[in-house]
């Protein structure tokens, strides 16, 4: 009687065993894990050190050398000299100089110099100046500039506006003092209070977030984003070794759901890839990095976390073979990577790579981790958009990649 009850009672057993079996293939999972010393090494060990290498080789990114400016001085007067002597070298940020100033001697010079690259821009201060602002019409400055995509260009052009109109205002000021009624002589003590009207240029020292990017506020959640790609890779190369081996078989055989065999693998993923990110940036933020709110930061390593292992996980259901996985998804990997700014930051990339780094969820994640990381107030505004992109990222590759990861264990013991 009872061997005739058996398979009836497999049914409603089911529900009672699939919990039991679900948690123990999830405790293998995780088990495998940290035993395999490839997946140890892959997720923790690798990123580490990529995010150590790239920091140490991006340092600049914390300050910034100072970006080199030209300067071809056919004056020779007072206000040339202010100009070389005074406004140039006090052009500071965070105390830090943002150029410095070189003398040529003539234009041929300096336009060489620019178009080799050793100067970012070049200012050539016209003949008659000082004769030019006393007289009110003073001629105009030549500003020399090449390929060069640094901050000496925007802050060469900044400069000579902020200057020329200074100039202007010294003149119009000196026409006011010595024509018409009561006028008074231009004497060189009236042209000197003239120049004492206010700084010929200013800059305001004031940063939009609490402090700058450093390089490790950069690069160690780019490894991290990495790393969360190459664990949704483990993921599904895990079935697809295991329906091969006939393990996924003889779970389904046991009567468990497939839906809660596919829950256990990417659980089992998120949780590593979690843990990968909380090695990786808690060992920066100890040694000082902040990535700013940590609420905010959480939800972001979380909607990454998803988008990454979607995506690398369809890559992988769609071989049809785990060499052609392998080798398909490590392929992928590196182009996700560069297109997206991993291994250099893309404010560093022409304007077409960062265009492009928006089509990837990596690059998202990256440019949200950034901004996070100096956002003074409003954080969740400063991730919102990257949320949104990786929400759909996630959204769009990982409900297929579950769909083909069900269909890989329901089709197993074919």
């Amino acid at each position: 009687m009872s061997d005739t009850q058996a398979p009836e009672a497999a049914a409603p057993g089911e529900d009672r065993v699939a919990p039991g079996v679900l948690r123990a293939v999830l405790g293998k999972e995780l088990l495998h894990g940290w035993r395999d010393r490839s997946v140890l090494i892959l997720v923790f060990v690798v990123p580490l050190l990529l995010a150590g290498i790239t920091t140490l080789a991006f340092g600049r990114l914390a300050g910034g050398d100072a970006v080199a400016v030209g300067v071809v001085d056919h004056d020779g007067g007072t206000a040339a000299q202010t100009l070389v002597y005074q406004v140039l070298p006090g052009l500071e940020v965070g105390g830090t100089a943002l150029v410095t100033t070189r003398l040529y001697s003539g234009d041929d010079v300096a336009r060489a110099a620019v178009r080799k690259g050793t100067l970012a821009a070049a200012i050539v201060i016209p003949r008659g100046l000082g004769a030019g602002i006393r007289s009110g019409h003073p001629p105009a400055f030549t500003l020399i500039t090449g390929d060069d995509t640094s901050l000496g260009v925007p802050v060469a052009e900044a400069v000579l506006r902020g200057f020329s109109a200074q100039i202007g205002a010294i003149g119009l000021a000196i026409t006011v003092a010595t024509t018409g009624p009561g006028a008074a002589a231009a004497t060189q003590t009236l042209m000197l209070d003239a120049t004492r009207l206010r700084d010929p240029v200013a800059v305001d020292d004031e940063f939009a977030g609490p402090r700058a990017l450093r390089p490790a506020g950069y690069f160690a959640p780019s490894m991290v984003v990495i790393a969360l790609f190459f664990c949704g890779q483990i993921a599904a190369r895990g079935l697809v070794a295991e329906r091969r081996r006939r393990t996924l078989a003889r779970l389904v055989l046991c009567g468990v759901p497939p839906w809660r065999i596919v829950a256990a693998k990417y659980a089992a993923a998120f949780i590593v890839g979690g843990l990968s990110a909380a090695v990786v940036l808690g060992v920066f933020a100890a040694a000082g990095t902040a990535f700013g709110d940590p609420l905010v930061l959480v939800v972001l390593v979380l909607a990454a976390t998803a988008a990454m292992i979607g995506v690398s996980s369809l890559v992988v259901l769609v071989a049809r073979t785990e060499e052609q996985a392998g080798s398909l998804g490590t392929t992928v990997a590196f182009v996700l990577a560069i297109v997206g700014g991993n291994f250099v930051p893309l404010s560093r990339t022409p304007r077409l790579l960062a265009d492009l780094a928006l089509a990837t969820p990596n690059g998202w994640a990256d440019r949200a981790f950034a901004d996070l990381s100096v956002a003074q107030g409003g954080a969740w505004s400063a991730v919102a958009p990257a949320l949104v992109a990786l929400a759909g990222f996630a959204l769009a590759a990982g409900a297929p990649a579950l769909l083909l990861s069900r269909r890989t264990v329901r089709n197993s013991g074919v």
